[in-house]
């Protein structure tokens, strides 16, 4: 469940690929066309890799602040009890006395990956990131 070394980036390859179609100037239309999507598809993956960009600069900037103690990646899928074991125990590795309870953690990881929430296993990857008063937040 670690990181894992096939995913070196925050973004999938298509979305790679769209945002550099982009980057040389080329319309939603014509990106569409060139892949082989549709113009509302070509949109939603370029959102959500700019989105993917802008949590890699948040989780760089906690760390250079000093403010995160240990980074989770949790890739998918995974069962969400697996997710939540996964994240107590590493925080207890890491010498972290977690704030939230194990109710509450997973209470709040299901209302992070709501939309991605299948069956109970999570579909995405998850970014933990554990502070060193307790605190954790998901990217």
């Amino acid at each position: 469940m670690a990181y894992s070394e096939s995913r070196a980036t925050y973004l999938t390859p298509r979305q790679l690929e769209i945002l550099k179609l982009r980057r040389q100037g080329y319309a939603t239309e014509k990106i569409a066309e060139i892949i082989g999507t549709t113009r509302q598809n070509v949109s939603i993956l370029e959102k959500r890799g700019r989105s993917n960009i802008e949590r890699a600069i948040r989780t760089i900037k906690a760390v250079k602040e000093g403010e995160v103690s240990t980074i989770l990646e949790i890739t998918q899928p995974v069962h969400i009890l697996d997710a939540v074991k996964e994240i107590i125990q590493v925080a207890d590795r890491s010498g972290i006395k977690l704030k939230d309870n194990l109710i509450n953690i997973m209470v709040r990881l299901k209302a992070y990956a709501e939309s991605d929430l299948m069956g109970g296993t999570i579909r995405r990857s998850v970014t933990v990131m554990m502070y060193q008063d307790g605190t954790i937040q998901f990217l």
